[in-house]
């Protein structure tokens, strides 16, 4: 279990890593920066690549090549160390711009470096005091939109905590914990970025894992049974989870934390079933393949090794998770359904304008992310836009979702943009952050341009009932299964990148109604479509078809 993604991809992390001791930046884990030069500085969220490094150098298993290295022990202390050669003075850390204040990599990297100093039994008074002026700088600041962020930060406090025992780091880690309990959904969820995520559940699951294990708070094992509960719903018939209905559109997920729970009893059984079907396979592809060298550096990769570290051999669980069941689960919190009726299993995001995704046995049938209309001077009115403005409601076996589409411009870098982001850097230093999330993330412009979804579940298939009110005469557009919304963990190779969606230009409708049915049929699924356009009064598309 992990052993082979491990063993796969640790090459690629040490590869991040410069292990020259002779030069000046001898353990930055930014490649980009440190080698290839095509950074101006090193991104400090990738030091944790020191905690991956510790951890495999500690951990025997077979094929570890090296376990008990003296080379990765002296990498692994290295990349601690140039954490403080990059801390800015206030104690935080840039991640993706020169005097940025980072939250996340302040976090994490505090969390991954209290962890990796522990196992390397370094002694290293300058490495406590980075961490420390981490510690210091956290209990001032907090993250309240991203909450594994958030969890980060209580979880490397807490590790600080029992590294020197400062009643002020634990009183800090105690009233962080106490705000981040306050904005849990008992649905099983804390908000990503206005919604529920499924891959950055599994990373806010991972830290309050260990924060459950250091502070022993009792209110958590609640906590981590609903959230464990909640994400067993969105484990895909084809061993992958999460993805376009997220509010981050996420496709990894961390097996500690369910690893943990396992071991600690909290769902046990339910968290084991959800690890065989994720993680199962020791060898051959997985979905988390396609993580890039970012995030594996980040903390997909000691995730692994934790995991590793902490699991006990044990018989494969008996209990069926929900796309193996018969039911319909709705989260009116969320925006989320998940229903299997025997023949499907569907989940439907009505926040996200009724998206839908539909499994036929082990595999991906359909995956409708709604419409896109091009605006011109590079912006794209989308329906499929994280929107809590949509007018959305579940009755019975239909769900219907209606409002305007939301106005999106991507953001193109260049030199000119760059220029001004340090500038502008050097004038509002943290505050910035807010400034580019708002421009960016938080787009909420709406447009002219209105829809209306309805959804059936039939026992064998779905019906999508269409119409869009476009009085601005463009071009109405399927839209693909990438998002628009920046997410920089989003957009990996996924098994849906391969799904024939069709690139349908229904032309400029004033008035357009579509109707998409699926339909299992011995075996097989067949997807129809008919569209008809009130300006033209012509049927199009009726004959496109797919069967499969």
């Amino acid at each position: 279990m992990y052993v082979g993604f491990i063993k796969r991809h640790m090459p690629r992390l040490l590869s991040q890593v410069n292990r020259d001791a002779d030069l000046i930046t001898y353990g930055s884990c930014d490649r980009n920066y440190w080698h290839q030069s095509i950074r101006d500085f090193s991104s400090a969220i990738l030091q944790q690549a020191c905690l991956s490094l510790a951890l495999v150098w500690r951990t025997d298993f077979p094929g570890n090549i090296w376990y008990g290295s003296a080379n990765v022990r002296e990498w692994a202390a290295a990349a601690l160390r140039y954490m403080g050669k990059i801390q800015l003075p206030d104690g935080s850390f840039n991640e993706y711009y020169p005097n940025e204040h980072s939250f996340p990599a302040t976090a994490f990297n505090l969390f991954a470096g209290c962890r990796a100093y522990r196992l390397l039994e370094l002694g290293d008074e300058e490495v406590l005091a980075t961490l420390g002026r981490a510690a210091d700088w956290l209990c001032a600041h907090d993250e309240t939109k991203t909450c594994n962020q958030q969890a980060a930060a209580i979880a490397g406090l807490y590790r600080f905590y029992g590294m020197t025992g400062r009643r002020e780091i634990l009183e800090a880690a105690e009233r962080k914990l106490e705000a981040l309990l306050a904005l849990y959904s008992q649905e099983g969820w804390f908000p990503e970025q206005g919604g529920a995520d499924i891959g950055y559940s599994s990373v806010t699951l991972d830290m309050l894992t260990e924060v459950y294990e250091e502070s022993g708070d009792g209110r958590l094992r609640s906590v981590l049974g609903g959230m464990v509960d909640f994400l067993s719903h969105f484990v895909h018939p084809d061993g992958t989870i999460g993805g376009e209905y997220g509010s981050r559109n996420t496709v990894y997920f961390l097996p500690s934390g369910l690893e943990t729970c396992v071991r600690l009893g909290i769902r046990r059984e339910t968290a084991s079933a959800m690890i065989d079907r994720l993680f199962g396979k020791d060898a051959g592809e997985s979905f988390m393949d396609s993580v890039d060298d970012r995030y594996l550096s980040h903390y997909v990769m000691h995730s692994f090794l934790r995991a590793l570290a902490g699991y006990t051999p044990r018989k494969p669980s008996p209990e069926k998770l929900p796309y193996e069941t018969i039911h319909s689960r709705y989260y009116p919190e969320a925006g989320l359904m998940t229903r299997c009726t025997g023949a499907y299993y569907a989940v439907v995001s009505l926040r996200k304008g009724g998206l839908v995704k539909v499994y036929r046995g082990d595999e991906e049938v359909l995956n409708d992310c709604g419409y896109r209309v091009p605006w011109g001077k590079g912006r794209t009115a989308v329906t499929n836009w994280l929107n809590p403005d949509l007018a959305g409601r579940c009755e019975g076996d239909s769900l219907e979702i209606s409002g305007r589409m939301t106005l999106v411009k991507p953001r193109t870098q260049n030199p000119r943009y760059h220029v001004l982001l340090r500038l502008a850097a050097l004038v509002r230093g943290a505050r910035l952050r807010d400034d580019i999330k708002r421009m960016t993330i938080f787009q909420k412009a709406s447009c002219s341009v209105r829809f209306a979804r309805k959804v059936t579940f039939l026992p064998d298939g779905v019906r999508i009932r269409d119409t869009i009110d476009n009085p601005t005469g463009r071009a109405v557009l399927r839209a693909p299964n990438v998002s628009l919304r920046l997410v920089a963990s989003a957009k990996f190779f996924s098994r849906s990148d391969l799904l024939p969606y069709g690139r349908e230009n229904y032309g400029a409708a004033r008035r357009l109604s579509v109707v998409r049915s699926l339909r299992i049929r011995d075996g097989k699924a067949e997807v129809t479509e008919e569209a008809e356009r009130e300006d033209a009064a012509i049927r199009a598309g009726g004959a496109a078809e797919r069967r499969g």
